[in-house]
């Protein structure tokens, strides 16, 4: 096939059918089966597709003067999809003041700046020039209990093709017939066939058509929802013969065109009709969760170039039928059998996670909100999830920070995409806690310095974005739950960075999220967790990157604050490190100014204990006394 089509000759012409009927029958014949009668009306009249109709020569009116041969000289290979894409040019040299160079009658690639000769072999063709599919080797990326498709499909093959005519033309050949000769049948019907269908899908890509089959089955959809229906053992068969064929259609069809060739409100009406029919019919998702493994999940992979919307709907689509799938499994109506599918999706769901460096971001996300659909919405969703391997996926989407390393539209919320991705990992955390099961899948170090530094990048980037710190500062906490050595690793990273200078100018909010940190531990009952405060003040107290007056005020401070609360162990563990400064600089604080906020706790806590507040706890002076004695 390559040899024959690379031989680089055409020959440009109508095609011709002589028949033993007359030239003007076969033409009527031929025009009344194939054309309607709008199309009819002139023989030139133009189609659909803005193309004349041209009248077929007759054999006598032939001459050799209609043929040439043509060489192809310039191919033009597209990559992409049709909505974005990069162009490569391929032009063979064949410039007359260039006879007898090395370049001569060589194929040179214009790639943008790159120009470079083409080696224009039988395999180097096929490669670039063919598309087609192509034998792909495992990745390293998923297990190997996940099954991916040897062959797929190139995302890039010729798109123009550009000839120059031969001279002279007269070598060519060409055997007038002066008399018309049979056609078989087989062929006259294979032509009318080719052209019927033809008619079909070009019918099947209109926004016409579009509506009418989408209006039909939201009708059918709102039948379904009727409470009136005596036969529902029929209407489940109806709806998955209906949802066979409408899917077909806007999988292959209609989801396919381009966004400015499809109706937005067309194309919600059609996805609104589908995720209907999944949340309505438990048969209608097991069929829709068989046609994804029949294709070998190729819809998976057709995910990672398809326009946003497609992408958004597909989505929402499974995130639907998983949802419900998992509300059937945990109120026992469905059989343990029928759990084998919706569970290889989910893992192929968590593996589309790991594809972010070569999906664009809405498929990214919509992978991301699916998943956080199925924590959310169902009580076991998190744990199929964490059964499946989510857990370190998510960690290391974090740590990896994958909104740096992929290419984003303006228009895409990198915040909202990390508040999500946060939101997952604390309610995949928190689910280790619940659930004793799951601590089987959770992995021996879920966290990395990378994570960590990440975490305090967000931080102290989004310091107003409240949410955002509160998930943050959740996020340290649970994994300071998870596994225990977490806060003191962290703490000594922190300040093994801040000794090289690299959050010199954070430390207020670093400062901030650990006090939020050692705070939720304490109040859940951790003994100690002050104590990683403690480190942290005490470690950075000889630095000479920070500013060593604003630590001995950030201690009494925060001591004060304690102290007026009765908090008196945990106001100890900021004296000692205040002592432990104390040891190495000149105290900052005048007398007048202890004498001050000693009055201050006196009075305080006498007001707190009087007659008013009898059942206040009771004060001993002597806690007073250990944060005079550390301030002197």
């Amino acid at each position: 096939f390559i040899s024959l089509f690379f031989s680089f000759h055409c020959f440009i012409d109508p095609f011709q059918v002589y028949n033993t009927e007359s030239e003007e029958s076969l033409k009527s014949n031929v025009d009344n089966r194939l054309y309607s009668s709008e199309q009819r009306d002139s023989p030139t009249s133009p189609s659909r597709w803005g193309r004349k109709r041209r009248k077929t020569s007759s054999p006598s009116s032939l001459s050799s003067s209609d043929y040439c041969e043509y060489e192809l000289v310039g191919v033009l290979v597209h990559s992409g999809g049709a909505r974005a894409g990069h162009y490569v040019s391929y032009v063979k040299e064949r410039r007359p003041e260039m006879v007898g160079t090395p370049t001569y009658g060589k194929w040179i690639e214009l790639n943008d700046a790159d120009v470079r000769i083409f080696p224009a072999t039988a395999e180097a063709i096929e490669s670039e020039w063919f598309g087609g599919s192509f034998t792909a080797s495992t990745s390293a990326l998923f297990s190997s209990r996940i099954d991916l498709p040897k062959e797929r499909l190139r995302s890039y093959s010729a798109y123009v093709l550009l000839y120059e005519r031969k001279e002279p033309c007269c070598t060519v050949s060409i055997s007038n017939r002066t008399s018309a000769s049979s056609i078989p049948s087989s062929l006259l019907k294979a032509v009318e066939n080719e052209n019927k269908i033809f008619f079909q899908e070009r019918d099947l890509f209109s926004s016409e058509y579009a509506y009418a089959v989408s209006k039909a089955v939201s009708h059918f959809v709102t039948y379904l929802e009727s409470d009136k229906r005596d036969t529902r053992e029929e209407d489940e068969s109806m709806a998955v013969q209906v949802f066979n064929m409408f899917f077909d259609y806007c999988c292959n069809s209609y989801w396919r065109l381009s966004y400015e060739s499809r109706q937005s409100q067309v194309f919600d009406m059609s996805v609104s009709a589908l995720r209907a029919l999944v949340r309505l019919s438990q048969a209608v998702r097991q069929q829709f969760f068989e046609l994804i493994v029949e294709c070998n999940y190729k819809v998976f992979y057709s995910m990672l170039t398809s326009p946003d919307d497609v992408c958004s709907a597909w989505w929402r689509l499974l995130g639907d039928a998983l949802c419900c799938w998992l509300e059937d499994s945990d109120a026992d109506r469905i059989p343990k059998s029928a759990s084998k599918l919706p569970t290889e999706i989910i893992a192929r769901t968590i593996a589309q996670i790991r594809m972010v460096d070569t999906s664009h971001e809405w498929c990214f996300f919509g992978a991301l909100k699916c998943m956080s659909r199925l924590v959310f919405d169902s009580p076991s969703g998190a744990f199929c999830l964490i059964s499946d391997g989510a857990l370190q996926v998510v960690s290391d989407l974090i740590s990896t920070d994958w909104a740096a390393n992929v290419p984003l539209h303006s228009n895409f919320d990198v915040r909202s995409a990390r508040h999500l991705t946060l939101r997952l990992f604390v309610a995949l955390l928190k689910c280790t806690l619940k659930e004793p099961q799951a601590e089987k899948y959770l992995p021996p170090k879920i966290y990395s310095h990378s994570l960590v530094l990440q975490c305090l990048w967000m931080y102290t980037e989004y310091p107003n974005d409240r949410k955002l710190c509160e998930l943050l500062e959740e996020t340290l906490y649970l994994l300071e739950q998870t596994q225990t050595t977490f806060l003191e690793d962290a703490v000594k990273l922190v300040l093994n960075e801040i000794w090289v200078g690299i959050y010199k100018d954070s430390w207020p909010g670093i400062m901030k999220l650990f006090v939020a940190v050692c705070r939720k531990l304490d109040d859940s009952g951790v003994g100690g967790a002050f104590r990683y405060l403690a480190m942290l003040l005490d470690g950075c107290s000889g630095n000479n990157y920070l500013n060593e007056k604003n630590i001995p005020e950030g201690l009494i401070s925060q001591a004060e604050e304690l102290i007026l609360r009765f908090q008196f162990n945990k106001a100890r563990v900021y004296v000692k490190c205040f002592n432990e400064w104390q040891r190495e600089v000149t105290p900052c604080m005048s007398e007048k100014e202890f004498e001050d906020i000693y009055a201050r706790v006196r009075i305080t806590s006498m007001e707190y204990n009087g007659p008013e507040n009898e059942s206040g706890p009771e004060v001993d002076d002597d806690e007073i006394e250990v944060f005079s004695e550390g301030l002197r």
